[in-house]
């Protein structure tokens, strides 16, 4: 039977064709708490993208929803988000998060897209929706090596900062019972293609690549995580999206999950400043076997993230941070785990 709600969409979009597609009925979102299945997310399809009505994602949260300007938040007892108009960048319980898309607004509504809903939002807030996976062999892959040494400045070298931070992360994973490969031990050059390649040959169930920042703006400084942009979606600092998929899409959920553990974990071992968990389509991530991230430890062209990473104490937090992602990783996607 045709319901009284159905009927009224489609009035509705008789008296407004400017809208490429539809108006969604519904987009019913089955969910493993019986408090969201089934709960309607309005949609509309605006030229070959599908979009959500903000605030209808917020009741599947069970978020409060408040509009002030420009400034959209979201809150619970457990969650905070807070959106800005036209704007890509959010922050998810205190943390900042890029969309694929930024917010609009569409006939008075605030909407964003389907896929930065599916592919961002939903593994951060919802872990539980992440595919289950058993975590137990971590490929870290230390950035550079060889003749290619990557970043510099007067005091460190990129090739030589990224294998000492893989060699402790790789020691206190260790003592947690995970086995832990690095594609390179010592300083030789690894091409792109065969780092994928070890993670592979290795059955690595997550793969972690570990590099540091550089920056023409000195005053630049912080932390930021990589996963590989969704199916169709564009990198943070591009707005072209890709049009082709990749091997490393088929993790699309768990890279989302991956990215934010790790960020979270650095961020809450070193206190430095949150640059973001962004989208790139960086080589290893395009290719990798499994979830994948790649981390930017910090900036060696600022002042003070120099200064803190050539601290063994500071090393020794980067290390316990990437650590602590990759258990918090393996707590949330285990089969028949808990969530957080």
């Amino acid at each position: 039977m045709t319901s009284p709600y159905y009927q009224r969409v489609c009035a509705w979009l008789r008296m407004n064709r400017t809208v490429t597609a539809v108006l969604a009925l519904v987009l019913i979102l089955t969910t493993a708490c019986s408090s969201m299945a089934g709960y309607r997310v309005r949609a509309v399809t605006i030229g070959p993208n599908n979009w959500l009505l903000l605030r209808d994602v917020a009741g599947y949260y069970g978020l409060a929803y408040t509009v002030n300007r420009q400034e959209i938040r979201m809150r619970s007892a457990t969650h905070r988000l807070q959106f800005s108009m036209d704007r890509r960048e959010v922050r998810v319980d205190g943390h900042s998060v890029w969309l694929g898309t930024a917010p609009a607004s569409y006939r008075g509504a605030v909407i964003i897209r389907d896929q930065d809903f599916r592919c961002i939002l939903e593994p951060i807030l919802r872990p539980a929706s992440v595919p289950r996976q058993n975590v137990r062999t971590v490929l870290l892959d230390p950035g550079h090596g060889g003749n290619d040494q990557g970043a510099s400045s007067r005091r460190i070298i990129e090739k030589n900062l990224t294998l000492r931070i893989a060699r402790r992360t790789a020691e206190v994973l260790r003592r947690q019972g995970y086995r832990v490969i690095l594609s390179r031990e010592t300083d030789r050059f690894i091409a792109l293609d065969q780092r994928d390649a070890i993670a592979d040959r290795q059955n690595a169930d997550i793969f972690v690549s570990i590099h540091a920042n550089s920056a023409a703006d000195h005053g630049v400084g912080g932390i930021e995580t990589f996963a590989l942009p969704p199916r169709g979606g564009s990198s943070t600092y591009e707005k072209r999206a890709s049009t082709t998929s990749k091997r490393g899409n088929q993790y699309d959920p768990q890279n989302t999950r991956l990215a934010y553990d790790l960020h979270r974990g650095m961020l809450a071992a070193t206190g430095t400043e949150d640059r973001g968990i962004k989208r790139a389509n960086f080589a290893v991530l395009r290719e990798a076997p499994c979830p994948a991230v790649l981390v930017e430890i910090g900036f060696i062209s600022n002042s003070l993230d120099e200064a803190r990473l050539q601290s063994p104490g500071y090393q020794e937090h980067l290390a316990q941070g990437i650590a602590a992602g990759v258990t918090a990783y393996a707590r949330n996607v285990r089969s028949g785990g808990t969530r957080q």
